[in-house]
């Protein structure tokens, strides 16, 4: 299945029904927290990778997480934007950050 099968109502309720289903399956652990001394936070863990990796898809496709693919050259890989990093971060760690500088440097002036 490709990217553009979700697209339109019909792919939209499967992908809702495939989401559902994972999620229904995913453990947790919840945890109180003590919280600078204004009460309790709770804090949630997924158990294991497959719950982790429901939760994600299902964040990213609430809109609730935002990706962005890498433009350093050889590199291209995803990394999450807003809440989780910076909104303005444009790569996706520092050696691709300064790979793309030290390019931009060598590059002639003209």
């Amino acid at each position: 299945m490709g990217p553009d099968s979700w697209r339109g109502r019909r792919g939209e309720e499967m992908l809702e029904r495939k989401l559902a289903a994972g999620l229904a399956r995913a453990p947790f652990h919840l945890t109180a927290v003590r919280d600078n001394g204004s009460g309790f936070q709770m804090r949630y863990r997924p158990a294991t990778l497959r719950t982790a990796l429901w939760q994600r898809v299902a964040g990213e496709v609430a809109g609730l997480l935002r990706c962005a693919r890498c433009p350093a050259p050889r590199c291209g890989r995803w990394f999450p934007k807003g809440d989780a990093s910076r909104s303005d971060k444009q790569f996706c760690s520092a050696p691709c950050r300064n790979r793309v500088f030290r390019r931009r440097e060598k590059a002639p002036q003209g």
